[in-house]
Parts: C-alpha cells; sequence; structure tokens
C-alpha cells in the first residue's frame, strides 16, 4: 500500500486547536454551573453561577441562545465577578424560541448555550453551558410542555 501525504489547506485546525486552548483557560479560571432549574409557567428559572478559580477580574459578557431555546438574564450583562469576591449568580429564564415542529424534529444541538466569558483584559471566549443530565430532562419536558 503506497502513502500519500496531502498537505493541509487553510487554518481550520490551527483555529480549533486556538479556540480549544482558550475555553480550556477560561474554564481553568473560572467554574461554571447552572444551579436551582425550576418550573415557572411556560419557563425555568434558575441561575448562571461562576465561581473563582484564579484571582483575575471575570466577565459574563453574554448569553447565547441555542436553537429551540434562549436564557434571559434577570440582570445586566456584562455582569462581573470582581477581584475578591468567589462567586457570581445570574437569574436567569429559560423560554423556547419557537416551537415549530421541523426545527424541534431536526435539531441536534438544542441545549447548546454559549456564554461569552472574559477572564482578566483577555478577549472573550465562548464557553458552552455545562448542563447535567436532570436538567437536559427538564428542558425537553418544557418544550414538551410548552410546545
Amino acid at each position: 500500500m503506497e502513502q500519500l501525504r496531502v498537505p493541509l489547506a487553510g487554518d481550520t485546525l490551527a483555529r480549533v486547536h486556538a479556540e480549544e486552548c482558550a475555553t480550556a483557560a477560561v474554564l481553568a479560571a473560572v467554574g461554571i454551573a447552572v444551579d436551582g432549574f425550576a418550573a415557572a409557567g411556560e419557563t425555568l428559572s434558575g441561575d448562571v453561577v461562576l465561581r473563582r478559580r484564579s484571582g483575575e477580574q471575570i466577565h459574563l459578557e453574554a448569553l447565547q441562545r441555542s436553537v429551540v431555546l434562549e436564557l434571559v438574564p434577570g440582570g445586566p450583562l456584562p455582569a462581573t465577578l470582581a477581584v475578591g469576591e468567589d462567586e457570581l449568580r445570574l437569574p436567569v429564564t429559560v423560554r423556547p424560541v419557537t416551537c415549530d415542529p421541523h426545527v424541534l424534529a431536526e435539531t441536534k444541538q438544542p441545549f447548546v448555550f454559549p456564554l461569552l466569558v472574559q477572564v482578566g483584559d483577555g478577549e472573550a471566549v465562548a464557553v458552552d453551558l455545562p448542563l447535567s443530565g436532570a436538567q437536559r430532562a427538564q428542558l425537553q419536558e418544557l418544550l414538551g410542555r410548552v410546545c
């Protein structure tokens, strides 16, 4: 069998590597979680919690939506976990942005919510909000109940 070397065109692998390194650096500086999901009518409510792992100031710049759900902050953004503070809690409400049957049936990542997080003077980095299996089940139940 003959080996063939094919040069990689473009910078895709380098870009993916840089994004993964940036995400790892953010997660080394701050723990991110969701706490207290509870049904509230046609929504879920809870808190996005940032817990300090380093001494730098942390900014939660934005909450981005998934294909079918959005996180509505209960306070102003950006929110800051200042030096000397251990934890930042941002109340959020989760609500459907569409009940279109085609979208609901075809979406592959309905519960991926990128957060834009900045550590110190660095660039804001998109980090997916970590959700437990139970929290994903609550989101699925919300879609089933509302849609």
